[in-house]
């Protein structure tokens, strides 16, 4: 364009994140002086197809391997002056996604129900929690008994009318309990509630006596069908603790001295903990971690760094966990801050929240699998929706989707697990299933036109066998089990028949996935290395 001081080459992407075999699109904003025009534009794309491109709008370009690419524009005007731009590491292209959700209806035929806290019994079995459009807790829930195939919903009722759910915690497809607190603060209204009918009815369980003005139960949950723990806010001096080993029957209250004195001010947030065996968290306002190895009985407590508030806390195990912080002016999200823990919460350790792909508005650490983490949601700038899945404790993170708004996530193992968002029209979506092809067992071998994959398993080479594939590009992408990118290709061929052999002897034997594609079909092969 005319009217620039200087010749200045200049460009912009749609975005500069990118799953491997996506594409992105350019545009030129390039300049140059009054009286002159830009007669030439030379584009260099290292890693994309097509590679270079001669024009002022190029086509779009498709990255099909993993990795930071740098994009370079070489214009020239009518005076034959040259300026070029390089943006280095300017396309940052992800490992393919070895895991998917797959779209179920919550059972709301209200519009806009957002499924909130969940907890998952087995892979057929789990309830959630309910918000309206606003992001107020409903009295209401959903349960599947079949995977999620169809989810049914119920109303919380025999409770008083002005309390509403803090969590949920479920054992079967008939037993469950809820923590609730009084809306309006009335004294002794909330409690620990429990349903052993599926949810048709629920019974306060008294002896967890939440009494006073001051009393706000924020989360039960149990570690088997007779010991739970249920907590609330400071009361009486001391968070107001209480464990049962006979199914709620009969709740104790921890004493003061098992639990470390709370700072002032301090409280904790209704659902905002986790578990893992004989061990349970809970997060502060004041960004501190409760931890208790023995059900409840005992507890500890930890800073995390920087923290002085909580958003969010997850552990894989009893040693490697997540916590996120958010920072809001108003109701505008200003910052989001991350802290990984690989010693159960004694210390923690900050992590990058600029990394690409990455989406906070919730986060859950898969159960059983270290350093894998799933997250929903908003990005860290509080615009674009989507998710993605970490599986190096959060340093990096592979893209799954896109402008879903999820709202929460929740995972039993690498699984099962779901995210919930809200339902857009009555009888549509809501609710969104874990799907991970890396550990999918394939019906039959599949084929890119009679591929064939030995010796399985390998120990040293492994050799892929192609037919009919003269003149074709091919990319081979390999993931181990967690969907970490262990190896990448791309070639073509120039024989009708043509064999690749990948040289697998130095790594960990288990379970590999081969994504193959061509043109516009992709196809996954299963090989075991021993």
């Amino acid at each position: 364009m005319g009217g620039a001081t200087s010749l200045d080459a200049e460009f912009t992407v749609n975005t500069q994140n990118i799953s491997a075999g996506g594409s992105v699109t350019f545009t030129d904003l390039s300049g140059t002086p009054t009286s002159t025009t830009i007669t030439s534009w030379q584009w260099t794309f290292t890693g994309g197809t097509p590679a270079s491109y001669t024009g002022q709008t190029p086509p779009a370009i498709t990255y099909s391997t993993a990795g930071s690419y740098p994009v370079s524009l070489t214009v020239t005007n009518s005076t034959s002056a040259t300026n070029t731009e390089t943006k280095t590491n300017y396309i940052n292209v992800a490992p393919p996604a070895t895991s998917e959700w797959i779209t179920q209806y919550s059972g709301f035929t209200t519009q806009y129900r957002g499924i909130s806290g969940m907890s998952i019994v087995d892979a057929n079995t789990a309830w959630t929690t309910i918000l309206d459009q606003n992001g107020a807790v409903v009295n209401e829930f959903s349960k599947t008994i079949n995977g999620g195939t169809t989810w049914t919903i119920g109303t919380i009722s025999g409770v008083p009318t002005n309390n509403r759910v803090s969590n949920i915690t479920a054992r079967s497809a008939t037993k469950a309990w809820i923590a609730m607190y009084a809306s309006t603060g009335t004294a002794g209204e909330g409690g620990i509630f429990v349903t052993t009918n599926g949810g048709t009815s629920w019974t306060k369980q008294t002896t967890a006596t939440f009494s006073g003005t001051a009393a706000f139960p924020n989360i039960v949950y149990f570690f088997d069908d007779n010991n739970g723990v249920c907590q609330g806010d400071p009361n009486g001096g001391y968070f107001e603790i209480y464990t049962t080993t006979n199914g709620g029957t009969n709740w104790t209250r921890v004493a003061q001295a098992n639990i470390p004195a709370n700072l002032t001010g301090e409280y904790g947030y209704t659902d905002l903990y986790d578990s893992y065996g004989n061990t349970i968290w809970f997060g502060t306002n004041m960004g501190r971690v409760y931890k208790s190895t023995d059900k409840g009985l005992t507890w500890t407590v930890s800073q995390v760094t920087g923290f002085t508030d909580f958003a969010a806390l997850s552990f894989n195990d009893a040693s490697n966990g997540v916590a996120m912080y958010k920072t809001y002016s108003g109701t505008t999200l200003t910052g989001v801050f991350l802290s990984k823990t690989t010693n159960g919460g004694s210390s923690w350790t900050a992590l990058s929240t600029t990394a690409a792909n990455m989406f906070t508005g919730d986060i859950d650490a898969i159960p059983g699998v270290a350093g894998k983490l799933v997250g929903v949601g908003l990005d860290p700038t509080g615009i674009n929706y989507g998710s993605s899945y970490s599986t190096d404790h959060g340093a990096s993170w592979i893209n799954i989707d896109n402008a879903v708004q999820y709202i929460s996530c929740k995972f039993l193992d690498d699984e099962t697990g779901w995210a919930g968002g809200f339902n857009t029209t009555a009888g549509v979506n809501g609710i969104y299933k874990w799907h991970n092809l890396a550990t999918e067992v394939p019906d039959a071998v599949t084929t890119l036109n009679q591929t064939t994959v030995y010796p399985n398993p390998s120990s040293d080479i492994v050799y892929f066998d192609f037919e009919n594939v003269q003149k074709k590009q091919i990319e081979i992408h390999i993931v181990n089990i967690l969907g970490k990118e262990v190896y990448n290709d791309r070639f073509v061929s120039f024989q009708q028949k043509y064999e690749h052999a990948v040289n697998c002897a130095e790594w960990p034997a288990g379970i590999y996935i081969a994504v193959i594609k061509s043109g516009n079909q992709t196809y996954s092969q299963k090989f075991i290395v021993k």
